[in-house]
């Protein structure tokens, strides 16, 4: 998931520290670590840039692409 999302800046960082983008990018990475057979997303790109938002639709079609509903 670090590679995945691009965590490695943040990685010594508490989460209170983290710009909202890298945070709403652990969120997705914690929400898929086990894998769940249905993910429910709420507004989980409001209030990141648009090239985060961009970054996150790129991993929820390629999720959907794989199968996760």
């Amino acid at each position: 998931m670090i590679n995945v999302f691009n965590l490695n800046p943040i990685l010594h960082q508490t989460t209170d520290e983290l710009p909202l983008g890298f945070k709403q990018r652990l969120a997705l990475a914690c929400s898929l670590m086990h894998e769940p057979d249905i993910l429910f997303l709420d507004e989980h790109t409001s209030g990141v840039d648009p090239l985060t938002r961009r970054e996150f639709w790129l991993h929820i079609n390629g999720m959907v692409n794989k199968g996760l509903p």
